[in-house]
């Protein structure tokens, strides 16, 4: 079997005009042959909770392993508020 690999840089021209629909779509083709993803998130800055969730939600419905890459918060102003989400 040969590895297939999904590789999204939602973050980037032109993977930031991908809606979720369309990757996950995308996905679960890649998922079929025992692929995995890759992502480097939409956001990395005041949506980084939403990036996360797209990210996960990408890899359930595609049904395929996914990996976040390049995983950071951009600006100290989200620190404290993302730290409080995750946490609790």
């Amino acid at each position: 079997m040969v590895p297939f690999c999904l590789s999204t840089g939602l973050f980037y021209v032109p993977g930031n005009y991908a809606n979720t629909e369309e990757v996950i779509e995308i996905a679960k083709v890649v998922g079929q042959y025992g692929g995995f993803h890759i992502s480097h998130m939409r956001d990395e800055a005041s949506k980084i909770l939403d990036s996360v969730r797209e990210t996960i939600r990408i890899g359930e419905e595609g049904g395929l392993p996914t990996q976040l890459t390049h995983h950071k918060i951009i600006g100290k102003a989200g620190w404290d508020s993302a730290w409080r989400r995750c946490v609790g």
